[in-house]
């Protein structure tokens, strides 16, 4: 007989009261076959034991390769967004360590660079030709005005004509008159002569005197008008170069190395603006003493060569910004 542990299956050929698991039940096999069949079914049990075995573990490393998967990714994606953190983290500190590191670079003489050409001033030209058109006009209104006192003129010289015709016609009735007194009492009689009226010379001098009230009437009104015009024309011209000189000067300052200037200072530099918008003469007025200052400003003017073209208010003057620098404190104004 065969006694087989009913707990971890193995095999006894004789009766025993405990297996070594410790179990107490066997189940009874018949030994109808020989010791190598009874060998043939243990093997097969052990095999079957095996390959369960084999099963668990290949799903414990399954579920850990997946495991181990899952946190890879999320590791390298934590990585992902700390590189890309880490640039403006790089760039806060490379600010922080240049406020207090100045740079020394070898900077090249102004004159070298700087266009001292002088500016042409087209805007002068522009007015010249407005003034010529608003003085064509003003003589065209003065010869409408001529033309009218012609016309009226003409009128009064014919109705003087004609008063001059009728005059003649009662001297000439007068004289027969008296012609014939004559003949009859054969006396002269002596009456007092009539004083001769000049009807043409008032005409004339009504006429000039029209003629002179409607020249100053309109010269006063043409006066009025281009005065009012040039006025209005000023002030926007006035606006329009002011909003122009601030978004040039916010231009400017946006190059303006701030983080490179330590110390205190003050510095003064000019320039003059072409009519397509080039920086024309740009100089140092004044140098400061602060060497910082001084190449924080030429970096400023040697990015700007051109900007916007200027408005009609600009005449070419030449435009002077002043820097004031105090250890982080600044004004940067016009003069």
């Amino acid at each position: 007989m065969i006694y087989k542990c009913k707990n971890c299956g193995k095999v006894y050929y004789e009766h025993t009261d405990y297996c070594e698991c410790g179990n107490n039940s066997f189940v009874l096999i018949k030994s109808t076959r020989n010791t190598n069949s009874v060998n043939d079914v243990d093997f097969k049990s052990i095999n079957t034991d095996t390959e369960e075995i084999h099963k668990n573990s290949q799903k414990t490393l399954f579920a850990a390769s997946i495991f181990y998967f899952i946190f890879s990714i999320i590791f390298f994606v934590i990585l992902i967004y700390k590189a890309m953190k880490m640039p403006s983290t790089n760039i806060n500190n490379s600010q922080k360590v240049s406020t207090t590191e100045i740079q020394k670079e070898s900077i090249p003489l102004v004159d070298e660079y700087w266009d001292n050409t002088p500016v042409i001033n087209t805007n002068s030209i522009k007015e010249k030709d407005a003034k010529k058109l608003e003085k064509q006009k003003v003589t065209l209104d003065i010869e409408k005005l001529k033309n009218n006192n012609t016309i009226n003129s003409i009128q009064l010289e014919q109705k003087a004509q004609s008063s001059k015709e009728n005059n003649k016609t009662a001297k000439n009735q007068v004289n027969k008159q008296k012609i014939s007194d004559s003949g009859q009492n054969k006396k002269e009689i002596k009456n007092p002569k009539p004083e001769k009226v000049n009807i043409e010379e008032q005409y004339k001098q009504k006429q000039e005197t029209n003629a002179d009230k409607s020249k100053q009437t309109v010269s006063k009104e043409n006066e009025k008008i281009t005065n009012e015009e040039i006025k209005k024309e000023a002030a926007a011209n006035a606006e329009e170069l002011s909003k122009y000189k601030a978004r040039l000067r916010q231009h400017l300052f946006s190059y303006f190395p701030i983080l490179n200037v330590q110390g205190i200072g003050t510095a003064k530099v000019g320039f003059s603006i072409a009519d397509d918008g080039k920086l024309l003469n740009r100089r140092f007025i004044i140098q400061s003493e602060n060497k910082t200052l001084n190449d924080a400003l030429y970096h400023m003017l040697m990015q700007t060569p051109y900007y916007n073209p200027p408005p009609k208010g600009y005449k070419g003057e030449e435009l002077i910004l002043k820097m004031e620098y105090d250890n982080g404190h600044y004004r940067f104004s016009y003069e």
